[in-house]
Formats: C-alpha cells, sequence, structure tokens
C-alpha cells in the first residue's frame, strides 16, 4: 500500500516536469510543426473564401435569372385571360341601363305617336348620352307645339 501511495505522490509531483518535457519536444519540431499548421489554416481559409465566392455567385445567378423573369410577368400578353368580378357586374349592369333605357326611349315613342325608331337605337348604342339627347329633343317638341301627354 506504501508503494502505491508513493507511486502516486510521485506522479502527482513529477507530472507537470513530464508534460513540460513534451512541451519542449513540441518545440524541438516546433517551427516545422508551425509551418504546417499554418499551411492547413491558409488552405481553410481559402476553401473557406471558395465557399464564399461560389455562394456569391449562385446568388448573382438568382437575381439574374429572377431579373429576367419579372419583367416578363409584367409584359401585356393580349387579352387577360380572366376578369375581375367587380368589372363584370359594372358591365352587366351597364348593358341593363342601356336596355331600360332603350325600354324607356320605346315606351315614349310610343305614347307619343311617333314613329322615329332611330332613337331606340341611338339610347341602345350610347346609353345615358342617348336618352338625354331623346328627353332634350321631345322637350323641343313640346315647346314647338307638340302635346306633353
Amino acid at each position: 500500500m506504501k508503494r502505491f501511495i508513493l507511486l502516486f505522490v510521485a506522479a502527482v509531483v513529477l507530472g507537470p516536469f513530464a508534460t513540460w518535457a513534451q512541451d519542449e519536444q513540441k518545440d524541438a519540431d516546433g517551427p516545422a510543426g508551425r509551418i504546417e499548421l499554418k499551411r492547413q489554416q491558409m488552405d481553410l481559409d481559402k476553401h473557406w473564401s471558395d465557399i464564399q465566392f461560389q455562394k456569391e455567385m449562385q446568388k448573382i445567378q438568382i437575381e439574374k435569372a429572377r431579373a429576367q423573369i419579372v419583367p416578363a410577368q409584367h409584359q401585356p400578353m393580349g387579352f387577360p385571360r380572366h376578369h375581375p368580378p367587380c368589372l363584370l357586374f359594372m358591365v352587366a349592369m351597364c348593358g341593363v341601363v342601356h336596355i331600360l333605357l332603350s325600354i324607356w326611349t320605346f315606351q315614349d315613342i310610343r305614347k307619343h305617336n311617333s314613329s322615329s325608331g332611330i332613337w331606340i337605337v341611338v339610347v341602345l348604342l350610347t346609353g345615358f348620352f342617348g336618352a338625354l339627347l331623346y328627353a332634350v329633343v321631345r322637350l323641343g317638341d313640346i315647346r314647338a307645339g307638340g302635346s306633353a301627354a
């Protein structure tokens, strides 16, 4: 048991000296080892910069491709393939208004026993402006001596 304790104490006391001796040996091949480490570090740095360069080149290529795609999406390509629902609703309402104004013109022409059917076509094609023109002409006819009813 005493031997074990003596060996343990010797290892503890002489341990730092053993590591110091190993450090001395490393310093002996130190310049060659340091040069090798420097070379490896330079190789790693070169590899890292190559990777960064490749990443930047990929980003540039992606941006280049995106720049070619984006303007092509914004160029008009003839008639649009779909219309927004509000636009279709407005077109339908304009058509309904044109037809209603044409019916009103037809009934007014029949009420006054006029045979001028051209006004129905004018109102149907021009809508509100044709009906307004017809109303102005009818006011002129009423003032000129025609009947109001």
